[in-house]
């Protein structure tokens, strides 16, 4: 029968021939990083910013490709949060759908924000009541006539 290892810190079995376990290993990685990064946290920095001088197209870009894929994400989580499909038709496809204000303002409501990024604010507010997910024929029904085109 073989003898369990139990690491020094935690008591936890473990099976490699440190004599910690992945946990502690994790904890004690992480600790070195942060003790690092605010050791040579000046030097990063210009060496950081150096790089991005030279390499100013290729940041641009994986900055874009960042931002791309952020905002795709986010969406994804609102629209499922409210419901994931339009409130009037019942469209399900994402890349037709958005944020309304149940009860009209949002024009005013951007102008207030300053932003035009509705899934994001609603993310950083807890998903505040008010709103629900349209499609956008629903929705531009709604600005232009008061009332969606189905319900015509």
């Amino acid at each position: 029968m073989e003898r369990k290892k139990i690491c020094l810190n935690c008591g936890a079995e473990y099976q490699s021939r440190a004599r910690l376990c992945v946990l502690c290993n994790k904890k004690k990685r992480k600790q070195y990083r942060k003790e690092h990064h605010i050791k040579n946290r000046e030097r990063d920095y210009k060496n950081s910013r150096a790089w991005i001088k030279n390499n100013k197209e290729r940041y641009n870009e994986v900055c874009k490709l960042w931002s791309r894929e952020y905002r795709k994400n986010i969406k994804k989580i609102v629209v499922d949060y409210y419901g994931g499909v339009c409130a009037c038709c019942g469209e399900k496809d994402i890349r037709f759908l958005c944020v309304d204000h149940i009860h009209g303002g949002g024009n005013r409501h951007k102008k207030l924000l300053r932003r035009s990024d509705m899934p994001i604010y609603l993310r950083q507010e807890n998903y505040p009541e008010g709103f629900q997910i349209l499609c956008y024929n629903c929705n531009m029904g709604k600005s232009h006539y008061k009332v969606c085109p189905h319900k015509l």
